[in-house]
């Protein structure tokens, strides 16, 4: 997977999560809402960070 793709996918994750993702160069920034950084560095730092805060599915149908 190339990098523009694993950009892609971590902006989304972030999205998800509620979360700004910014890119200066090679230099990846995570922010809250209230605008304090969560994550700096590069790709491989701030996806592990998402990965870490992204909750797995439960299996099965939706809860009413």
């Amino acid at each position: 997977m190339n990098t523009v793709n694993r950009v892609r996918i971590a902006r989304a994750r972030a999205n998800r999560l509620g979360l700004t993702f910014t890119q200066r160069g090679t230099v990846y920034t995570l922010r809250d809402a209230d605008n304090i950084t969560l994550a700096v560095g590069p790709l491989a730092v701030v996806d592990a960070y998402l990965i870490q805060r992204m909750q797995p599915k439960r299996p099965g149908p939706r809860p009413p």
